[in-house]
C-alpha cells in the first residue's frame, strides 16, 4: 500500500484552482470517509482498527467532527473523557484532546489526512458565543497546525440563519 508523506505546507489549490496539491506539487485525490463520531465512539484499538482499514482500502483522508451533535460538550469519549471543563468552550479539557492527538497522528501515520470539523450544524445551531467558537477554534488550529489537518467548516446541512452563519464564518476567518 502506498504512503503518503506528510510536511508542513500539507495541501493547496493547484495552478487552475479546481484540485489539490500536496506542498510537494504531488497531485491530492480527496477520498474520503465520514466518521463523524470517531473520537467520542471508539477506544485506541477501534481507531487502530478503523484507521488501518481505510488506508488499506485506500482513503485519503478521514473525516471527523471534533464537537458533533447537539450534546456534544456533555457526550464523553470511550474513556470518559468530556471535551471541555464545565461545558465551557474556553476551557478544553487535555484528556479528550489528547486522544484526538492520537486519532490524528495516527491517520497521518498511515497516509491519511484528516478533515476536522471544529464544530458541528447540530452543535453550532446552538446559541454559541462567536468568542468562544473563535477562542476554540484557535486552540484547535494551534494544537494541529503542524499535522497534515484540513479543515471542514459548515456541514451539509446549509445555514440556518444569520447567527449560525455568523458562526461559521468566525470559524472559517479563525
Amino acid at each position: 500500500m502506498p504512503t503518503i508523506a506528510f510536511h508542513r505546507s500539507h495541501f493547496r489549490a493547484g495552478p487552475n484552482g479546481r484540485h489539490l496539491i500536496m506542498g510537494n506539487g504531488t497531485p491530492f485525490f480527496w477520498l474520503a470517509d465520514s466518521a463523524d463520531a470517531l473520537v467520542r465512539r471508539l477506544d485506541r484499538a477501534g481507531i487502530e482498527l478503523y484507521l488501518r482499514t481505510r488506508a488499506a482500502q485506500r482513503f485519503t483522508i478521514i473525516q471527523t467532527a471534533v464537537l458533533g451533535g447537539v450534546d456534544a460538550l456533555r457526550q464523553a469519549n470511550a474513556y470518559g473523557l468530556l471535551p471541555c471543563e464545565d461545558g465551557d468552550l474556553t476551557r478544553p479539557h487535555e484528556g479528550y484532546f489528547a486522544h484526538l492527538d492520537h486519532v490524528v497522528l495516527r491517520a497521518n501515520a498511515l497516509g491519511l489526512a484528516v478533515a476536522l470539523q471544529p464544530v458541528g450544524a447540530g452543535f453550532a445551531a446552538r446559541g454559541l458565543a462567536v468568542d468562544a467558537v473563535i477562542a476554540f477554534t484557535t486552540f484547535l488550529a494551534r494544537r494541529y497546525r503542524d499535522q497534515a489537518v484540513m479543515w471542514v467548516v459548515g456541514s451539509g446541512d446549509g445555514v440556518e440563519d444569520a447567527e449560525q452563519r455568523t458562526l461559521w464564518t468566525a470559524m472559517g476567518s479563525t
